[in-house]
C-alpha cells in the first residue's frame, strides 16, 4: 500500500471487512450456535435426535447491527496499525519478513479487539436468542443489550478469549498471505517474462485483485482451521458473558 495516506488504509480495510463481514454473517452465526454449549439443548430434537432446521436457520442475522457499529472502526484501526508497524519494523533489516508481518498483525490486532470485543460479545449473544422470546422486549440485539444493563463492564469479559483467539489467527494468515500474494506475483512476472512480450509486466487491477483474493482466502483458510479450538473456547466465554452481565443468576438463555 505504499503511497496510500493513513485515511485510504483506513476507509480501504474498514470497507473491506465490513462487505466481508455482511456476506459471511449467516455463516457466523451458524458457527456460534454449533459450538454452544447449548447446542443439543437448543438445536437437535431429542426424539429423533436430528437437528432442528427451523431453529438452527431462522434469524441469521440476529446481533448484524453491533457488527455494522463496531467493523468500520475497528476494522479501520487494524489496517491503519498494520500498515504503519509494518513499515516502520521493515527499515531494521536485521528482521526476517515474516516476523516483521506477524508482529504487525497482532500488535493491529490487540488495537482492533479493544474496540470490536463489546460488539463481538453482544453479537455472539443475540445470536443464541430464539424465536419464542423475540416477541417480548424488543429484537435479539435489544434482549441481549438488557442482560448488560446491570453490569456493562461484562461486556469487555471475552477481550482476552477475543485477542486469544485473532492474534495467532492473524500472526499466521498475513505471513502467509504476504507470502501467497508474493509467489503469485513472482509467477505471474515469471510468464510474463517466458512469453517475451519484452516490456515489465505490470497487473491490472483485475489481476491485483483476483491474485488479493486468492492469498488471502488461502491463508485464511489455512489461519481458521489452526485456530478452531481456540475459537471454540472464544465463542463459549463470550456466551457466558451474559450471565456475568445479568449478574449471574444463572438464568437460561432465551
Amino acid at each position: 500500500m505504499s503511497g496510500s495516506t493513513t485515511s485510504d488504509i483506513w476507509i480501504a480495510g474498514a470497507f473491506a471487512a465490513f462487505t466481508v463481514d455482511l456476506l459471511v454473517y449467516p455463516l457466523d452465526t451458524l458457527k456460534t450456535r454449533m459450538q454452544s454449549p447449548s447446542y443439543t439443548k437448543l438445536f437437535i430434537v431429542p426424539a429423533t435426535n436430528s437437528l432442528c432446521k427451523a431453529a438452527m436457520f431462522r434469524g441469521l442475522y440476529q446481533g448484524v447491527g453491533s457488527v455494522i457499529l463496531a467493523t468500520l472502526p475497528a476494522s479501520g484501526a487494524f489496517f491503519s496499525t498494520y500498515e504503519g508497524v509494518k513499515a516502520a519494523l521493515s527499515k531494521v533489516r536485521a528482521l526476517p519478513t515474516p516476523l516483521v508481518h506477524s508482529s504487525a498483525s497482532a500488535l493491529a490486532e490487540l488495537v482492533s479487539c479493544a474496540i470490536l470485543t463489546p460488539a463481538e460479545v453482544i453479537k455472539q449473544n443475540a445470536q443464541m436468542v430464539s424465536s419464542s422470546g423475540s416477541g417480548n422486549g424488543g429484537g435479539a440485539t435489544a434482549q441481549t443489550l438488557a442482560r448488560f444493563r446491570s453490569n456493562p463492564l461484562a461486556l469487555w469479559r471475552g477481550y482476552g478469549a477475543l485477542a486469544g483467539r485473532n492474534l495467532p489467527f492473524t500472526a499466521l494468515q498475513f505471513p502467509l498471505f504476504e507470502n501467497f500474494k508474493a509467489r503469485i506475483q513472482g509467477w505471474r512476472a515469471r510468464r510474463w517474462d517466458a512469453q517475451g512480450r519484452g516490456k515489465e509486466y505490470k497487473a491490472t487491477l483485475f489481476e491485483r485483485g483476483c491474485t488479493t483474493a486468492a492469498a488471502a482466502g488461502s491463508a485464511g483458510a489455512i489461519a481458521a482451521v489452526a485456530t478452531t479450538p481456540v475459537d471454540v473456547v472464544k465463542t463459549r466465554i463470550m456466551l457466558a458473558a451474559a450471565d456475568e452481565g445479568k449478574g449471574g443468576d444463572g438464568e437460561g438463555r432465551r
